[in-house]
């Protein structure tokens, strides 16, 4: 029988959430949400962040741009999507991306 895993530290199997905000994108666009989460979490190994679902946009997570400290997406708005301008950059849709990401605390 294995033995259970034992943390040598109490907070190392961490979870974050966080929301972001992905600029100026319309129906049929497609940008990138590159995240930086270093100064909440630096993970030794982590999962891939989950999203919040809204409705009208494709959320892919990119591999290539997986580290233990951020992460990137790619963002399509669907065509038919009607957004809203929330007073970022110029008068195009802005969309609030709400996230979370596990994994296990780097050492420091």
């Amino acid at each position: 029988m294995l033995a259970p895993l034992r943390w040598t530290r109490g907070n190392a199997l961490t979870e974050i959430t966080r929301e972001d905000i992905v600029v100026d994108l319309d129906a049929g666009e497609t940008g990138i949400l590159e995240v930086d989460h270093s100064a909440d979490a630096v993970f030794a190994f982590a999962g891939v962040p989950e999203f919040d679902a809204v409705e009208g946009l494709r959320i892919r997570v990119l591999a290539d741009g997986l580290t233990g400290g951020g992460f990137r997406v790619e963002i399509e708005v669907e065509i038919g999507t009607l957004g809203e301008d929330h007073g970022y950059g110029t008068e195009k849709s802005d969309w609030v991306l709400t996230w979370r990401r596990r994994g296990v605390l780097a050492d420091d």
